[in-house]
């Protein structure tokens, strides 16, 4: 019972900061709608520390990557969604902090349905967390995407997720299961080093002529999130998520970014989100972004 009134006090508490959310939204003449979620009951740091990765810059840092060189798009569009042709069902890390992991699968399904024209067949996450091991790739403790390219570079190839499920806990690392389907030639990273503006521009020409894009963002204030076009993501500058931009409207005053999530299909817009786009919003523009070439097996 204590444990109850403790959960419920948390609750009234959320109900303050969804009002206050969604005063915040409708004061940037509207957008997103803020509400109860099955976060509600976590207070914001709890929040944090089980769903999000706040080393995620150090990492990035110490990453040695060339950027890849975008063509600027020329073409009549001005939006456009991969939804579907390019992505598999939304999945949900639960209460592991695997989303490094899972928006390394995702790029990979998507590019392999790119490039390959392969069915949309859902790649093995646990893969990632349990064998993945390089230095900072902690399974449910956090990671990033790029080395998880890299680890299915080296290793050969990434099972199907048929035939290693998620568990949403970190495990030991089975070679015995190799029956790999797709393998990665190489990833490429799209950032203007101190440029977002640059990046986020790159960002639109890739996702409009061709495919989607795995990012981090600054994830703070989705845990309350609805529903809308999100404009404000708190500092915005806190990269501590991993997902994939797979989509983009290019409107003047109602652009928007689609993007991608890992907390299932009930959150947000049946597991996707909307940010408002331009203006680096959630950050996710500020560590770049990257995409693969992979191979079937």
């Amino acid at each position: 019972m204590d444990e109850e009134m403790k959960r419920f006090n948390i609750f009234i508490d959320t109900l303050r900061t969804i009002d206050s959310r969604n005063a915040d939204e409708e004061s940037r003449n509207g957008g997103a709608v803020h509400g109860i979620t099955r976060y509600a009951d976590l207070t914001q740091s709890e929040f944090e520390s089980m769903f999000l990765d706040h080393t995620v810059a150090n990492k990035f840092a110490s990453m040695n990557v060339t950027a890849a060189q975008v063509t600027p798009y020329v073409g009549a569009a001005t939006a456009k969604d991969h939804t579907g042709s390019q992505t598999t069902a939304v999945k949900d890390q639960g209460s592991c902090g695997s989303c490094w992991a899972h928006a390394a699968a995702e790029q990979i399904e998507s590019d392999g349905m790119r490039l390959l024209g392969n069915a949309p067949t859902p790649l093995s996450v646990q893969q990632l967390m349990n064998c993945d091991k390089g230095s900072g790739q902690l399974g449910c403790g956090g990671g990033l995407q790029e080395p998880a390219f890299d680890y299915v570079h080296a290793n050969g190839g990434i099972v199907t997720a048929a035939d290693l499920p998620y568990t949403g806990k970190n495990g030991v690392c089975d070679k015995s299961i190799n029956h790999y389907v797709v393998g990665v030639t190489k990833y490429d990273f799209i950032i203007t080093k101190d440029n977002v503006k640059q990046t986020e521009a790159d960002f639109t020409s890739h996702v409009l002529s061709t495919g989607t894009i795995s990012i981090g963002v600054d994830a703070t204030t989705w845990n309350t999130y609805k529903s809308g076009v999100m404009s404000n993501c708190g500092k915005g500058t806190d990269i501590n998520h991993a997902v994939q931009l797979v989509g983009v409207d290019t409107s003047a005053t109602t652009g928007y970014w689609k993007i991608r999530n890992s907390w299932s299909a009930s959150w947000g817009e049946a597991g996707y989100i909307r940010v408002s786009y331009g203006k680096n919003t959630c950050g996710l523009a500020t560590e770049g972004g990257s995409y693969t070439t992979v191979f079937n097996i």
